[in-house]
């Protein structure tokens, strides 16, 4: 799962690797990642944001920090779950699997 900011054209934030730093790409680095990693969109989800301060603090800790990857647990979906919970979202995935099921 990879969050977007701004729409096409915005920023977009992954997270993959077993210790790695979370990345901030450009749209045309999010299409590069795609076309270079044989990966497709599947779904966008447009994500109501009622505290966006929280959300870009949350964002930002985030970054600041090395991820470690945790399979289930704490993944990339997670990675996205807690920017937005954080900026005042209840969006989430049951599973913590994007494949699974629709991310509402």
């Amino acid at each position: 799962m990879i969050l977007n900011l701004g729409g096409r054209g915005g920023s977009y934030f992954h997270v993959a690797g077993l210790r790695t730093e979370p990345k901030m790409m450009s749209e045309q680095g999010y299409r590069r990642y795609l076309r270079e990693s044989s990966k497709r969109e599947l779904k966008r989800f447009k994500v109501k944001i009622s505290k966006p301060t929280d959300a870009t603090l949350k964002l930002e800790e985030l970054l600041s920090e090395k991820w470690t990857w945790g399979v289930l647990p704490h993944n990339c979906a997670s990675f996205v779950e807690d920017i937005v919970k954080a900026g005042g979202s209840a969006a989430g995935l049951y599973s913590n699997c994007p494949a699974l099921e629709d991310f509402d």
